[in-house]
């Protein structure tokens, strides 16, 4: 939403009844945003998708918080996954519903610029814990001995995941503030126009959430996997091997 007001030109402009302000990049008047039927339709497959994830995660997290009085690494791991899921479910989800329906932004800038810093902090979550998760899967399969440690070092990696989500996401609550216009009407918008001096600005730095949010950590994961799955096979050549010599060595010998 509010991308006709990405124009550099329109910084200063928006906030008076300027005639610049009801034109778009292009000279175009400005098109405000309306609750179409496509985002009707958004609308009811975001809160039906969040009513299952909700469900879902909060079971999950119930199981593995009750499943005794030992908790094995894994299961904190699966804890932290759910809780970024869950997460995502509360904050994303709903905001992004709600915003769909009201079309402009009507919690104020303070709440513009909180909930857009943990809507990142949500999705960043939900990719490094997950990227832990690839991490500890390898070094089980690879480190089978090092189960000991295992825990310890899945804990330092879940401190690193949640803390550079959290630092990471901290420019949202800078760049993103209420931008208004009064012409042609009065629309009000939680927007990161005038944040950026330069387009390119902005561009590098979407280009950057994109690298860490979803290109980094798929990298990460399919390194992780494809390890695993390289290992895998090197051990049921091996054992494939190995039973083959003994079932030859037992073989009984045949003289003449």
């Amino acid at each position: 939403m509010f991308h006709q007001m990405t124009d550099p030109a329109l910084n200063d402009s928006c906030t008076g009844s300027t005639s610049g302000c009801n034109r778009s990049a292009d000279g175009d008047a400005l098109q405000l945003p309306t609750f179409s039927t496509a985002a009707k339709v958004r609308v009811i497959i975001t809160f039906s998708l969040c009513a299952v994830s909700a469900v879902c995660n909060l079971v999950v997290l119930w199981a593995a918080s009750n499943g005794g009085k030992r908790k094995s690494h894994v299961r904190i791991l699966i804890m932290n996954l759910t809780v970024a899921d869950l997460l995502v479910t509360f904050i994303v989800m709903p905001v992004d519903a709600v915003w769909n329906i009201t079309v402009q932004w009507q919690a104020g800038d303070v709440a513009c610029r909180l909930l857009m810093f943990l809507k990142l902090v949500a999705m960043y979550s939900c990719a490094f814990v997950t990227v832990v998760i690839s991490l500890d899967r390898q070094s089980a399969i690879l480190n089978p001995l090092g189960i000991s440690e295992a825990k310890r070092k899945s804990k330092i990696m879940l401190t690193v995941a949640w803390t550079m989500s959290v630092i990471l996401s901290l420019p949202q609550m800078f760049i993103f503030h209420n931008v208004t216009i009064t012409v042609p009407e009065n629309f009000t918008q939680c927007t990161t126009h005038g944040s950026f001096v330069q387009r390119w600005q902005e561009t590098l730095y979407n280009m950057f959430t994109f690298v860490c949010l979803f290109l980094l950590p798929l990298v990460i994961m399919i390194f992780c996997y494809t390890r695993i799955l390289v290992e895998i096979s090197s051990r049921m050549a091996r054992n494939n091997l190995v039973s083959k010599d003994v079932y030859l060595t037992s073989l009984p010998q045949q003289h003449p």
